[in-house]
């Protein structure tokens, strides 16, 4: 799940770069919606994952801290 989500970012990052690369605005706004779309999911995953893998709230609480490093 997390491969395709990975991909799906990469890709709305191609589109983009390719909107900015030809002055294309619609392509520029359709790369942020791909990008967007799979960013959001990757972060609730993982959230989920994290969740699931750490059992104590102390355990949790330095994941997210190396999460967001």
């Amino acid at each position: 799940m997390l491969t395709i989500l990975g991909i799906v970012v990469f890709l709305g990052s191609v589109i983009m770069y390719l909107g900015s690369l030809y002055n294309m605005f619609w392509l520029l706004v359709l790369g942020r919606f791909v990008y967007g779309l799979a960013g959001d999911s990757i972060t609730s995953t993982q959230w989920v994952l994290i969740m699931e893998y750490f059992h104590s709230e102390k355990e949790v609480g330095v994941a997210l801290v190396k999460q967001n490093q």
